[in-house]
Parts: structure tokens; sequence; C-alpha cells
């Protein structure tokens, strides 16, 4: 009999070790997941690939001047100014480029609620501003896109 109930309190030992391996694995699994801080890199790299993405995606966009693309246009509108023919006549490279950036950024970025300043500058100066109206006064994240003939065009994203 005495041999019994030896059996017996051992196995209730080895579930008492097996409830305590599981409380601590719980706890463990409690704090390093649970309340473990979010950290923003993420937001921040999001917000970079953000104005990388969509700036890259922009300038390869095919308009219906001439059939070209935005970065071909930027340099038109920079160097020439030449009217675009077709059913676009009567609006020069410039103002093709500031109608197809300005519709490309409010139906992206305007919709999704994210503040923007897209610039194309030469020589250190401003050829073509384009923003939402509110600008970047806080942080933001940016991407520059040299062209040739000292073009730059750059995309700040505002967070």
């Amino acid at each position: 009999m005495l041999k019994h109930m030896r059996k017996g309190q051992l196995e209730i030992m080895g579930l008492v070790i097996v409830v305590i391996l599981i409380s601590l694995a719980m706890l463990f699994l409690l704090r390093f997941v649970v309340f473990n801080p979010v950290s923003d890199e993420g937001a921040t790299f999001t917000g970079k690939k953000l104005a990388v993405n969509t700036l890259g995606a922009m300038m390869e966009t095919t308009t219906e001047c001439w059939g070209m693309t935005v970065t071909e246009l930027v340099q038109e509108c920079t160097s020439f100014n030449q009217d675009c023919d077709g059913k676009n006549s009567g609006k020069t490279s410039c103002e093709f480029v500031n109608e197809s950036v300005s519709f490309m950024l409010e139906e992206t970025l305007q919709k999704w609620k994210k503040h923007y300043y897209f610039v194309v500058s030469q020589n250190n100066q401003n050829e073509l501003e384009i923003s939402d109206g509110v600008g970047c006064p806080g942080e933001r994240n940016s991407h520059f896109q040299p062209l040739p003939g000292g073009i730059f065009v750059k995309l700040d994203v505002c967070n």
C-alpha cells in the first residue's frame, strides 16, 4: 500500500512541474511578445519606400504628350518647353508635366491622406513645384532623382 501512495505522489509532482513550465513559458510569451514596445523603424522604412516607389513609378509613366515619359517631359520642359501635339495641343511640355504629376499625386498620396511636396530644379533654381497646399512642416521622407542636364527631381512625403 505504501508503494502505491508513493507512485501517486510522484505523478502529482510530475504534473506540478509540467504546470510550472507551462506557466513560465506563458510569462516569457507575455513579456517579450505582448508587452514589447513597437518601434517606428518599420514606419520610417515604409515612408522612405513610399517616396522612392512613388517617384520612380511617376517618372516612368508614359504620357499623351508625344508618348514621352514624365522623365523625358521634365527634360523637355527645362530645355525647350515646346507645345505638345495631338489632342493636347495648346499645352506646353511644362504645363503637361504639371498637370500629369499633380493628377498622379492627387490620385495616390492625397487620397491616402499623405502630404507631399514635389519639385524639379535645375542649376539650384526651382523650375516646377507641386504640393498639396500643406507641404512638409515636420518630418519627411525624401527621394532625389538626378536627370541629365543638371536637373534634379525630388519628392517629399510627409509623416
